[in-house]
């Protein structure tokens, strides 16, 4: 039975706004004895061209019109797909600029792991919540996971838990996810997604399909990860049946969704 935690590094995604929430977070780990790398995240409502803009627009259809000349910017330098628009030519709407900054600092995160050879890394938000006997509950869970595993989620969001089907169980402590399905036409891409990023281990083959699918950006990040799990079959995912690592923050409430 494995004791010793189960990657090669740790990274803690943190906004250099977000001082607190390090620090926070830095604590939790230390009490669990595990080492981490906080990760400057790339903050997308002051980073690209056009940020200002929206922050200073006075209403909502100003701000749409900014985050539109954003994506448009983007998509000419080659970081965002030409399926992202809103005309019918388009698969996607536009990216908001949390969610675009979000999508970068994981390819920022991504590229890192594989340059330095990582095998497998444990990726985290700065809004974790671990329970005390989270070292306990852990292994009891990853232990009985199956070989042919990719990732490894160790939370959701709770917004998920409440639109998506329940999680069917295929061993004792294990569940395999199921995608969200929109009613909405307007949202039928985001079928099968997963929504939560802030606690997951991901191994390298992994990292390199969520890569290879995500980039140009054209999908949010926990958005191209679920469809690479229920839609395209490249990710093999699997979940502890029960929240180990909650996340403080509330989705409507994220700053990757605000304008």
């Amino acid at each position: 039975m494995k004791k010793k935690w189960p990657w090669d590094n740790v990274y803690v995604l943190n906004l250099d706004r977000h001082k607190k929430r390090w620090d926070i977070i830095k604590k939790q780990l230390k009490k669990l004895k595990i080492d981490a790398e906080r990760f400057s995240g790339v903050d997308g409502v002051k980073k690209f061209k056009y940020a200002d803009k929206v922050q200073s627009a006075k209403n909502t259809n100003d701000k749409w019109l900014y985050i539109e000349k954003m994506n448009e910017d983007l998509k000419k330098k080659g970081h965002i797909s030409s399926d992202v628009g809103y005309t019918d030519k388009h698969k996607y709407p536009y990216l908001r600029p949390g969610q675009i900054g979000h999508l970068n600092s994981f390819l920022n995160i991504f590229q890192d792991a594989l340059k330095k050879n990582y095998q497998t890394i444990l990726v985290l938000e700065d809004d974790c919540l671990f329970p005390n006997d989270f070292k306990k509950k852990f292994f009891k869970t990853f232990n009985n996971i199956p070989n042919d595993w990719h990732l490894f989620y160790l939370g959701v969001n709770d917004w998920h838990i409440k639109s998506a089907p329940k999680p069917t169980k295929i061993k004792e402590n294990i569940c395999k996810l199921h995608g969200v399905y929109p009613k909405n036409k307007k949202k039928e891409y985001k079928i099968g997604s997963i929504y939560g990023t802030h606690a997951f281990i991901i191994k390298r083959r992994a990292i390199k399909e969520w890569l290879n699918y995500s980039y140009p950006f054209k999908l949010a990040s926990d958005i191209a990860m679920g469809k690479l799990i229920n839609i395209e079959k490249k990710i093999i995912a699997y979940y502890p049946c029960y929240q180990l690592v909650e996340a403080t923050s509330k989705l409507e409430e994220s700053s990757t969704n605000k304008i």
